[in-house]
């Protein structure tokens, strides 16, 4: 409806403005060629009926061509404002979806933490079981938080945070491993250097990896093995490189393609806890620093993640 209405005022205001200037300038030549014919043509060359004959003959014209003009402008006017809001309609129906996912996805740990209370009330409980209950609704409530930072943090278009620092390659991949459980941790091998370093915001691009890290982890075998290297990029411009290589179920080439679109989950995944939005969380932290992430990946064979950052953010 508001679209709609848009494109109903942008037209309107196209064609009056379009049919103005077309108006002005019949107008303007209508005066230029009357006041031509009666200041340079000498009585002798024409009688002034001829002149009037001539004038009314180009006022007629003009007048037609005005009314053709009118009756093509509309339509014109129509798809040109059509054409200029196209990328606000886009953007309209992209948020629009990010607010229904966003609801569905808010409604679940909701549901769970009303539902165990509500039953907590039904009936008398032992102490353990009350305490059950609001460990429970303590958890629904934590995945609540940390759903809704998500989505704060997908949600902003302005610039995340200040707070750039430089840090080395290998303090960056040690800070995603320790923000994993204490049993992931012993399943992640390190290759990053002590030696060279990067100027980045730490606690967000720590947050890009160990969601990397996490996804690698959930969708691999329990006895295999998940590496990060951060290295020099092999770029011609250089920069930083942080691959994440796990052998687990990997995807194929069109989920690799989808995989960093909000709230989308591959058929394999949905089998796993999750909500969709820890690849773009990556994508936006990535694209934050100047820099991309890129998926490649193979079913049953595993998945790479690169984040490739600029040389600009090097020390």
């Amino acid at each position: 409806m508001i679209i709609r209405r848009a494109v109903f005022r942008l037209t309107v205001r196209y064609s009056l403005i379009i049919l103005g200037a077309i108006a002005l300038f019949a107008i303007g030549v209508a005066v230029y060629v009357a006041f031509a014919f009666e200041v340079q043509l000498p009585e002798a060359s024409a009688s002034e009926e001829a002149i009037d004959r001539a004038n009314t003959a180009l006022r007629v014209g003009l007048i037609a061509c005005f009314v053709v003009l009118a009756l093509l402008v509309p339509p014109l006017s129509y798809l040109l404002a059509r054409s200029t809001l196209v990328p606000v309609r886009e953007n309209l129906e992209a948020q629009q979806r990010f607010v229904d996912d966003a609801s569905h996805e808010l409604r679940t740990p909701l549901a769970v933490a009303q539902g165990e209370l509500e039953l907590s009330l039904m009936q008398p409980r032992t102490p353990e079981q009350y305490r059950e209950t609001i460990e429970d609704a303590l958890e629904a409530l934590a995945e609540l938080g940390t759903l809704t930072g998500d989505l704060l943090l997908l949600a902003r278009t302005d610039r995340l945070e200040d707070g750039a620092e430089s840090v080395s390659f290998h303090d960056l991949a040690q800070r995603a491993v320790l923000a994993l459980s204490p049993d992931s941790r012993q399943r992640v091998t390190v290759q990053a250097s002590t030696k060279h370093s990067m100027q980045c915001v730490p606690d967000l691009l720590t947050r890009a990896i160990s969601n990397l890290l996490e996804n690698a982890l959930k969708f691999s075998p329990q006895d295999t093995q998940v590496m990060i290297a951060i290295t020099r990029s092999d770029q011609q411009n250089g920069g930083t490189r942080i691959t994440v290589t796990d052998s687990g179920i990997g995807m194929s080439e069109f989920e690799a393609s989808q995989a960093f679109d909000r709230f989308w989950r591959a058929d394999a995944a949905r089998r796993t806890p999750g909500h969709g939005i820890g690849l773009s969380i990556v994508k936006r932290i990535a694209e934050y620093h100047g820099g991309s992430v890129a998926l490649r990946s193979a079913p049953g064979v595993g998945t790479r993640a690169i984040i490739e950052l600029p040389r600009s953010q090097n020390s």
